[in-house]
């Protein structure tokens, strides 16, 4: 805001909105889908089978890993209306040898009773990828604190959401056709029709 004011451009509507900081009550989701990873909160996690609350993050050469403890949504009073989407973690100790190890085979695994010790919980939904947690199978140590990092392959198409552009089956001869613009009755054309016109 400064170097705008010294070259004497005024500044962009969405910095001014960005500077004069968010409302005071944000929004809560028990669950996020994003990029193709379907996030939810610990507590939603709990009586599942499937827990969907990991959560990793990158920093240069570090990774963090964690679990969701909130999914928030923070608005921007203005005429722009700015929304972001905020993930606050509970992270774990990501010192190599103390709070993650990884063994010869290249499989990650994390310390489980021990935390982060700074405060920093925050991160924005686009910096998440999702991870899950799973237990070693052991009968003797069944109370064992090391736990395995297994990340999750983000889908190509999360339900719920549909893309008009998308291609689509044709139902005559079950090949990929392509869009049409011009005939918005008929998305799809086969690849015989398209060669009769030329």
């Amino acid at each position: 805001v400064s170097h705008c004011l010294a070259t004497g451009h005024p500044p962009k509507d969405w910095l001014r909105e960005i500077v004069c900081g968010p409302k005071f009550v944000a929004k809560s989701y028990p669950r996020y889908c994003t990029r193709g990873y379907a996030f939810r909160v610990l507590k939603e996690n709990i009586v599942r089978r499937t827990v969907d609350c990991g959560v990793s993050s990158s920093s240069g050469d570090d990774v963090y890993y964690g679990n969701v403890r909130e999914i928030l949504e923070i608005q921007y009073p203005g005429m722009i209306g700015m929304r972001c989407i905020v993930f606050n973690c509970e992270w774990y100790d990501n010192v190599v040898g103390r709070g993650v190890s990884t063994d010869a085979f290249g499989v990650t695994s994390v310390h489980s009773r021990r935390r982060l010790d700074f405060y920093d919980p925050f991160i924005l939904a686009s910096q998440a990828d999702q991870v899950c947690y799973i237990r070693y199978p052991r009968i003797r140590q069944r109370n064992d604190p090391w736990i395995v990092v297994m990340s999750i392959n983000p889908r190509s198409r999360v339900q719920g959401v549909f893309d008009p552009l998308q291609q689509q089956l044709t139902e005559e001869d079950g090949e990929i056709g392509e869009f049409d613009e011009d005939n918005s009755d008929s998305s799809c054309s086969s690849s015989d029709n398209s060669s009769d016109g030329e």
